[in-house]
């Protein structure tokens, strides 16, 4: 198949998915926003469409209901204080799911500096301190001269993890406003409204060579606001917090903005990330430009792969769905896309790459937050050995 044909192709192949998955076309960007503006008990209210309300646990506290940024906010004694939050029905909480999702957490908080106490979590009630899944936006640490900055961290399973810092200060005793915003490893922190100096960014997830892993493992059953909750509860933040929101979309710069001053975001943002990792002797990458917007068109090109090797274009419906491939004797590959369609992209070029597809984005209203993930493949001349790329996971918006 030249790609000619392929370009007139495509176009069908994505709308046919869409017209399958209305429910994931239709979904509700926005996941929780709790404003923290009651002034009595326990009860922490989601004034979201999907009722995520929480429970304010402290056996010591008598009052922890005092004025915010906006209204009302909670105070944490950084003791035993912590908001006890169930996972949602419809799995929309918690919120890292470690495929690649886009998605935003943003609050306001008031705090000292202090060694790893936290204001946002998702965790497993099953693990343990060094164990378990764990997403947490937090303080830094003693260790490395950060408790008044913001730490980031995030573990899978088997107790990998990677974090990352704040370069401006956040905890001084005095209200910051904090927004993460997370496309498939591709994020963007803001303090105060004003992007990181320095790239936050992180792989989505390590290597494995075990044959039988069939996902990446970040299995969470638990989200907190002021401290963790898993085994054992941990890490009660102290200070006072306010306005903590979550969407399941990238926020743009102006969106964080508008949050600042207590306004709702544009919902649906378009939104394109990389994530995992190529295998191979390249290895093969994906690489992928402009907009995916509504109306515009994004670019997908497979590079650093053999001379002349036959290429072709993975697309499945939604976040990438992980599936090791040790067992097919293919060692570090990954396949990402759940149900693939194939497409034949032609023989890579003297360069090892292929010619920039370009896809359009329908200007059409059920498209908005629609996912599509993307992976690249090339075989050799035998046909007996394969290369994959990363997966380019595409959230369409307006």
């Amino acid at each position: 198949m030249q790609i000619p044909r392929l370009l007139r192709l495509l176009p069908i192949h994505v709308a046919l998915l869409a017209l399958s998955a209305t429910a994931a076309a239709q979904r509700i960007p926005t996941v929780a926003h709790w404003q923290l503006d009651q002034s009595s008990g326990t009860a922490v209210l989601d004034s979201g469409p999907q009722q995520h309300h929480g429970t304010f646990v402290g056996a010591g506290a008598t009052s922890p209901w005092g004025p915010g940024v906006f209204g009302n906010g909670l105070t944490f004694d950084g003791v035993d204080d912590i908001v006890d939050i169930a996972p949602s029905a419809n799995g929309t909480l918690p919120i890292y799911k470690g495929r690649g999702s886009a998605y935003s957490v943003a609050f306001w908080v008031k705090a000292p500096p202090q060694n790893d106490r936290r204001c946002y979590s998702e965790g497993n009630t099953g693990g343990g301190s060094g164990t378990g899944a764990l997403f947490t936006i937090g303080t830094g640490r003693t260790s490395n001269g950060t408790t008044d900055k913001l730490q980031v961290y995030i573990r899978d399973d088997q107790g990998q993890s990677q974090q990352a810092y704040s370069n401006a200060t956040v905890f001084d005793n005095s209200w910051h406003h904090v927004a993460w915003v997370d496309v498939a490893g591709q994020t963007a922190l803001y303090v105060d409204g004003t992007p990181n100096a320095t790239s936050t960014s992180y792989r989505a997830h390590a290597a494995t060579t075990t044959a039988t892993s069939t996902g990446i493992g970040y299995t969470m059953n638990k989200a907190a606001i002021g401290g963790v909750l898993r085994a054992t509860a941990c890490c009660h933040l102290q200070g006072q917090m306010d306005d903590v929101r979550i969407y399941a979309f990238a926020l743009t710069g102006a969106d964080v903005q508008f949050i600042m001053g207590n306004g709702p975001p544009v919902p649906g943002r378009a939104s394109i990330g990389t994530y995992g990792w190529g295998c191979g002797a390249g290895p093969l990458a994906l690489l992928a430009s402009g907009s995916a917007q509504l109306g515009s068109a994004f670019g997908l090109q497979v590079t650093s792969g053999a001379a002349g090797a036959p290429a072709f274009l993975l697309l499945g419906l939604g976040p990438p769905s992980p599936l090791h491939l040790g067992a097919s004797g293919l060692p570090n590959c990954v396949l990402y896309p759940s149900l693939p369609n194939v497409l034949v992209l032609g023989a890579l070029n003297g360069a090892g790459s292929s010619a920039v597809l370009p896809v359009p984005v329908p200007n059409i209203a059920g498209f908005n937050t629609l996912e599509i993930t993307f992976q690249g493949v090339a075989v050799d001349a035998t046909g007996t050995t394969a290369e994959l790329s990363p997966a380019v996971i595409v959230q369409m918006g307006f």
